[in-house]
């Protein structure tokens, strides 16, 4: 149906030879796609891999739960066993693990305070952060900061 509507107009503005040339080349970037993100998460299903990718394009606002829920269009409960099931974590683990790597890049690279890395890594609570930075690595953000910079 609709392959044989874009085909046919592409088919007469083409040779045949210039259409193998360019299927070849889509090939090549079909094959190289694939190479490039074969690697990436790839013992996660479809939609784990998808909600994982929400989560990172939208890390430094305040992504919830039933944001993720409705934006694949499942129950806020589904989506959030179905997240556990396949990774062993909770999707507000996963959201604030991915909140805290950003936040210790920050620490590292930026001059940045405290509290604006906690904002940018999308904490509304500059101490909730304080508290799960402190138990992930064992010292606070300033002294993670004065002892990795």
């Amino acid at each position: 149906g609709d392959i044989k509507v874009l085909r046919e107009p592409f088919e007469q503005n083409c040779s045949s030879e210039r259409c193998r040339d360019i299927a070849n080349i889509i090939d090549g970037h079909i094959r190289l796609l694939d190479k490039e993100y074969s690697g990436i998460k790839n013992s996660y299903e479809p939609l784990i891999v998808n909600i994982m990718s929400y989560i990172e394009d939208s890390i430094g606002c305040d992504v919830k739960v039933s944001q993720i829920a409705s934006a694949f269009n499942y129950s806020e409960k589904y989506i959030g066993q179905y997240f556990k099931k396949h990774t062993g974590m909770t999707i507000i683990e996963y959201i604030n693990s991915k909140r805290l790597d950003n936040a210790e890049k920050m620490l590292v690279t930026t001059t940045a305070s405290v509290t604006e890395i906690s904002s940018l890594s999308g904490f509304n609570n500059v101490a909730y952060f304080n508290r799960l930075f402190k138990s992930r690595y064992g010292i606070t953000p300033r002294e993670y900061r004065v002892k990795y910079r």
